[in-house]
């Protein structure tokens, strides 16, 4: 199923193409967090990697968001000179 831009969107493709591949991996990252906390239930020092990386994960997809939505941002600039 191919999905539609908006009309009225200010993005260009490869921009909106950007932000939406960045919050897909977002969400797939926060998804495999949870798999993970639910996994290792109880936190216990044989679990406590696993908790770790599930924390990280967690921090590290609002980071990549973060980081996607500003290279999309400075590709959109540049693209309007």
């Amino acid at each position: 199923m191919k999905r539609r831009k908006l009309d009225f969107s200010l993005l260009g493709d490869e921009s909106y193409a950007m932000i939406l591949g960045t919050l897909r991996t977002s969400c797939v990252m926060l998804l495999c967090s949870l798999a993970l906390l639910i996994h290792i239930g109880a936190l216990t020092p044989r679990t406590y990697s696993l908790y770790r990386l599930a924390a990280e994960l967690q921090s590290a997809s609002g980071a990549f968001l973060l980081c996607g939505n500003f290279s999309a941002l400075v590709l959109e600039r540049f693209r309007r000179r």
